[in-house]
């Protein structure tokens, strides 16, 4: 498993940096993270989520990696992805700048003396709401999560994950 980790991460990696030509504009971000089972008596996990994205100035499409971390009651939940994101044309004056994401990623779940690593997908949509001139931008995006687990662990797991944060702009 640290095997597949690994490539994920240098993967992930060499994606960002292949995506991030001279005209590419790159964010970073911190938000809160709650993550909210939709499985029968499930519950809910609160945390922080990081990313770092690249998009093209021109193009609406663009690629982001994103790692959450939560804890409760002893379990240990870290979820890596990789997104890519398409960003809806709005007016240059405007400060509301909704967009999609879908990617996929790994789930690791730990605690209680067991530990387990899944694939993972994710759809959603979220908007950035700009300030500073176009260098920060405020963020909030709901995603529908699904976790591979295996039929020994019950098929899948479904949860929705909610990120409200902040973006940096460095290219402008």
């Amino acid at each position: 498993m640290k095997r597949i980790l690994k490539g994920v991460a240098v993967l992930a990696a060499v994606a960002a940096f292949s995506a991030a030509p001279a005209h590419a504009q790159a964010k970073v971000g911190v938000a809160g993270t709650g993550l909210f089972s939709l499985e029968s008596g499930g519950g809910s996990q609160f945390g922080g989520m990081a990313m770092v994205g690249f998009g093209g100035v021109n193009s609406p499409i663009g690629f982001r990696v994103d790692g959450t971390f939560s804890k409760k009651d002893g379990v240990t939940a870290i979820i890596g992805t990789g997104d890519i994101t398409y960003a809806f044309k709005t007016a240059e004056s405007s400060m509301f700048h909704p967009y999609l994401l879908a990617g996929g990623g790994i789930q690791r779940l730990s605690g209680g003396g067991a530990s387990l690593t899944k694939p993972l997908a994710k759809v959603g949509a979220g908007f950035d709401y700009m300030m500073g001139g176009g260098k920060m931008a405020l963020f909030a995006e709901p995603t529908f999560n699904l976790a591979f687990m295996g039929e020994e662990n019950g098929g899948t797991s479904k949860f929705l994950q909610t990120n409200v944060g902040v973006k940096f702009n460095l290219g402008k």
